[in-house]
């Protein structure tokens, strides 16, 4: 039977490679612990709660919190996002869309949250 310290304890916050040849090479995606996808909510809600309001500061948001080195630490800090929104949208859309496929954040996946 599990306990309380086997869930508290657990590595489930993985990376994943991720290829993005525009920016040179291999890096990695992360999944997001709750405090960050918590900001990550926020940012939506103060971008205008809609996600097609500010495709790209939203895009760069999520790319800013899941990019991460093989360790798991984030390549970027909350200050460089305005920076990383200047790159390019289509990189910023396709590497956005992994990590929140990979975070189980799909529209479909909040559906069913939603449906459960």
């Amino acid at each position: 039977m599990g306990t309380k310290e086997d869930i508290l304890g657990a590595k489930d916050c993985g990376v994943l490679p991720i290829d993005i040849p525009e920016w040179g090479g291999t890096f990695h995606i992360r999944v997001l612990p709750g405090p960050d996808l918590d900001d990550l909510v926020t940012a939506q809600a103060r971008l205008g709660g809609d996600k097609c309001s500010t495709p790209a500061k939203l895009a760069a948001e999520v790319v800013a919190r899941c990019l991460c080195n093989e360790s798991g630490v984030r390549l970027f800090a909350d200050q460089d996002i305005g920076a990383l929104a200047g790159k390019s949208a289509k990189v910023l859309a396709r590497v956005a869309a992994s990590a929140l496929d990979f975070n189980g954040l799909t529209d479909q996946a909040v559906e069913q949250l939603r449906g459960n």
